[in-house]
């Protein structure tokens, strides 16, 4: 469902064309003909969308000798620069457009008053209606500037009023959505923690600061911390708890901008949907089958960190891990759909299950309970690997949750948006965003003691040829045939999967691999450049540090009281402490969410700093505490150098 290519096309209604707006000169051009339209040659729905917001640059966790520079750095930012922060605010509409169905009323019979309504997000442009201004909003110190983002969606006939009945030709024909985003849209959960997190739905620790708009719900209020033993998350916060509502936190840390997206529904130009049906990234290959491949634009997100395996953990158990410090390679993965019909698994009682419930017969073993995530795993949905490394992935909800072929062709709501109905629609995708459990891949026994190393990142779908990638099978009775996958449970029960009758050559799309550089020990994201650049600014960053000391020792559980400084003619720098592995012989590039992060502290020009912190205890026998490492970088990391920092004990 992620897409990283930030496109800029604008569209223009009035002359019924497709046009670049505004673009730079290092922009990148994506776009695909359509071959599908021969067989959906009749007119659609198109919906115009217009979207009125401000985004701005929160300036309040800068320190005072870097401001200037900063409001320069910032107001004197190309076009390019504002559009990727529009964007980054905009796709925080993501969750609440997916699962629109839940905000508003059912029917008596359980089903939806509305559907779906995501947004071509690849494909909007953006006007500027002023220029970037620092003033104080909402108490805070910003830069800031308002804009008007539009684009178009194209989609059939009949699933564009099961979105929204307003839709129809004889209503308003206009739909309005109210969100609430942060004026600064950038280090959202290092600001927030879980305030605007939405975890119903998802396994405990799933939530990552790299992918907030996953999972942002600014609805989401107060709570207090989640008891386990009630079952799996199905509330706003699990992993962790909140004081705040998600708007009351936006106005105390960051600043809350009222934004509203207008869906207006427009008469049929064959000419304009045929322009935005050519913009999608993705064409329908099988137009009589299911086919589904990996998204390569989600898999060029990852980035490497570090993450401690209890041994009877839960994580430790599906995942495949060992226990300890581990290097982890995180990443993005997204299938996509680009056949003609669903890929579909179907009715899952995945809500209302429970160990004493849940029947895995009734799914021929393809499905299975875990005990530890409290809900069905399914086998078989796709493999990771790095180089010669490979990754467990656990499936366990399919879902329809990206659209990712804007066209007439493509619905835009779907049933399968729940893990009671499971399936990837036509023209959709099923994401699984860095930081869910198992959306990973163990990088310890890669040697990056001295040297950095270059593998290749694969994902493959469907890897055992358990998902019917063409068309089931069914009995007289509409029920679906079952044949043996050929292996059995521990239990020795078969596995069976649907009788299919396979897309010729479906498998020949199914894997899609990327280059990835493995940084030497100690490093990860934190070290790695900001991306996109100039957007992640100040010391709550994750990313712009380089490494200071690795392995500096301390007595576990004791306090530690350190005392650093910087020369009085240099620009003020940040100090991360993190902890350190025995095992790894690394210091642990910590993020600011992470329990491994020990400090995070400004240090000013000539300034003795006071820095205090708990020396790591021990873990297990060989993790035994008393080590930590430092990171540091300039505070404002948007033209500042580094400087040398000095530390004493004091």
């Amino acid at each position: 469902m992620a897409r990283y290519a930030l496109l800029a096309f604008a569209l223009f209604a009035c002359c019924a064309l497709v046009a670049f707006a505004d673009r730079d000169d290092d922009d990148d051009d994506h776009g695909h003909g359509h071959k599908d339209r021969k067989n959906h040659p009749g007119p659609g729905a198109l919906v115009k969308v217009t979207i009125t917001s401000e985004v701005g640059v929160l300036l309040d966790d800068l320190p005072a000798d870097t401001l200037s520079r900063a409001v320069q750095f910032v107001t004197r930012r190309p076009q390019k620069y504002w559009r990727e922060a529009a964007l980054k605010q905009i796709t925080l509409a993501r969750y609440r457009l997916i699962y629109r169905p839940y905000w508003y009323d059912f029917n008596e019979d359980g089903t939806p008053t509305r559907g779906q309504l995501p947004l071509p997000w690849e494909q909007f442009s953006f006007r500027f209606t002023s220029a970037p201004t620092r003033k104080t909003f909402q108490g805070h110190d910003v830069v800031s500037r308002s804009y008007i983002a539009e684009a178009f969606i194209v989609t059939d006939n009949t699933t564009i009023l099961i979105s929204d009945p307003q839709f129809a030709m004889d209503a308003s024909r206009t739909v309005n959505e109210d969100f609430v985003f942060p004026l600064d849209p950038y280090l959202l959960f290092q600001r927030t923690a879980y305030d605007c997190m939405n975890e119903g739905g998802y396994p405990l620790e799933s939530i990552d600061g790299e992918n907030v708009d996953y999972t942002y719900d600014d609805s989401c209020g107060p709570l207090p911390p989640f008891d386990p033993s009630q079952g799996a998350c199905q509330q706003c916060h699990c992993t962790g708890f909140s004081t705040l509502s998600c708007v009351d936190s936006l106005h105390a840390n960051i600043g809350a901008v009222n934004t509203n997206i207008n869906f207006q529904r427009i008469p049929w130009d064959e000419r304009l949907a045929r322009e935005v049906e050519d913009l999608s990234l993705y064409e329908i290959t099988n137009p009589t089958g299911a086919d589904v491949t990996p998204n390569f634009e989600a898999l060029q997100h990852n980035f490497l960190g570090y993450r401690f395996f209890t041994q009877d953990s839960c994580v430790n158990t599906e995942c495949g891990g060992v226990p300890g410090w581990r290097r982890i390679l995180y990443f993005d993965a997204s299938n996509v759909n680009v056949g003609g019909i669903n890929m579909e698994i179907g009715k899952v009682d995945f809500a209302k299950a429970d160990p004493n419930s849940f029947d895995p017969d009734v799914y021929h073993n393809l499905f299975y309970w875990d005990a530890c995530h409290q809900h069905p795993h399914f086998f078989g949905y796709a493999a990771y690997q790095y180089g010669s490394n490979q990754g467990r992935k656990q499936g366990f909800c399919i879902q329809t949750t990206g659209r990712e072929i804007n066209a007439r062709w493509t619905p835009i709501t779907t049933k399968s948006y729940t893990c009671n109905y499971q399936a990837v629609d036509s023209g959709w995708s099923d994401a699984y965003q860095a930081g869910i459990p198992c959306q990973w891949v163990d990088v310890t026994s890669v040697n990056t003691r001295t040297r950095t190393a270059t593998q290749a990142l694969t994902i493959t779908s469907n890897p055992l040829n358990w998902i019917c990638e063409g068309v089931i099978q069914n009995n007289p009775d509409g029920s679906r045939q079952w044949v043996p996958t050929g292996q059995t449970t521990a239990s020795g029960q078969s596995i069976d999967k649907f009788n299919c009758t396979q897309t010729p050559n479906a498998a020949a799309n199914n894997a899609r691999s990327v280059m990835v550089t493995l940084p030497t020990d100690g490093n990860g994201l934190l070290t790695s450049p900001c991306k996109p650049s100039g957007h992640a600014l100040g010391p709550k960053r994750d990313c712009d540090f380089s490494i200071r000391t690795q392995l500096d020792r301390c007595t576990p559980g004791s306090t530690v009281n350190l005392v650093c400084s910087i020369r009085n003619d240099k620009p003020s720098q940040v100090l991360r402490v993190c902890e350190s592995s025995l095992a790894l012989r690394s210091g642990l590039a910590c993020r600011m969410h992470e329990p491994q992060t020990l400090a995070n502290v400004v240090l000013r020009p000539g300034v003795n700093t006071p820095v205090t912190f708990t020396c790591p205890s021990a873990r297990d026998s060989i993790e035994t505490g008393g080590a930590y490492s430092t990171y540091s970088g300039p505070a404002f990391n948007g033209g500042d150098n580094f400087a040398n920092v000095r530390c004493n004990l004091a």
